[in-house]
């Protein structure tokens, strides 16, 4: 039977998005659950078939974290699956001193933590770490998601806290790096690709620009992220969709693939409800 890694416990987002990619390959997993997204993405090396990774998000943009794990691993990028995200601002008090947020929430909902005053945030690995803690502790809260929210007529919740009510995040699909994948010839497809630089120079990232415009190929984004050598030097993330036929749009990327350090971390596609 598969295997897929998921960050937290039961009910989390990640969960959710696993749930939505084993509904698409239509047999059945088993769901293994990790505490980091690093022991997560880790456990691809340890004959987990499946990894859930949050990715991106339409308020805190990428992940920087988890760009990092994809560079740091020989892994593969198969699917992506997108939810609407709701967080609620639950209290066990009417002034805690402590509120549990996980890293990646935070940044969602600092209107509302910055409003906190002198309220300790405490960070957590996880959504539902969130939630664990608040229970074990009497004088706190959380910002966790709304469908983790036990109703308790004792606690105080605000819903919806999230910066903007479109909050929505991207999760990866991950799995070891494939051989010989097979690909849809004739459908739209993203692909994330990773360009090591090396030392920057001026026009560096024009040169790169200008390799993808001329061959026609419209990029999504571009992020950059230390390579953790020296100051200076970047990795860069570039993602497009491929709307051709995809013999020929690899044949492109064969090409800038001899300008420059260039690997394929995945072509993939949505997996819509």
């Amino acid at each position: 039977m598969p295997t897929i890694a998921i960050l937290g416990k039961k009910d989390t987002y990640s969960e959710q998005a696993a749930s939505r990619f084993i509904k698409k390959q239509g047999s059945d997993f088993e769901k293994v659950y990790y505490k980091t997204t690093k022991e997560v993405v880790k456990s691809l090396d340890e004959g987990i078939t499946y990894a859930v990774l949050p990715f991106e998000n339409t308020l805190e943009g990428y992940v920087n974290q988890h760009m990092d794990l994809l560079i740091e691993q020989d892994i593969e990028i198969i699917n992506e699956v997108t939810l609407d995200i709701q967080f609620n601002y639950v209290k066990r008090v009417d002034k805690p001193r402590r509120v549990y947020v996980q890293y990646v929430a935070k940044n969602q909902c600092l209107n509302l933590i910055e409003s906190l005053n002198d309220t300790e945030i405490i960070t957590t690995e996880s959504n539902s770490e969130s939630y664990e803690k608040m229970l074990q502790d009497e004088d706190s809260a959380s910002i966790i998601p709304s469908h983790l929210t036990v109703n308790n007529k004792h606690w105080m919740i605000k819903k919806d806290i999230s910066d903007t009510h479109s909050n929505h995040t991207r999760f990866l699909i991950l799995t070891k790096r494939r051989d010989n994948p097979v690909y849809d010839l004739y459908q739209t497809l993203k692909v994330t690709l990773l360009i090591n630089v090396g030392k920057d120079k001026p026009g560096l990232l024009y040169e790169i620009l200008k390799e993808f415009a001329k061959r026609d190929m419209s990029l999504i984004s571009i992020m950059s992220r230390p390579t953790k050598n020296q100051i200076g030097t970047y990795h860069f993330f570039i993602e497009l969709y491929l709307t051709n036929e995809l013999t020929n749009e690899l044949q492109k990327i064969n090409e800038i693939e001899r300008l420059f350090q260039l690997k394929i971390l995945g072509i993939y596609k949505k997996i819509e409800e």
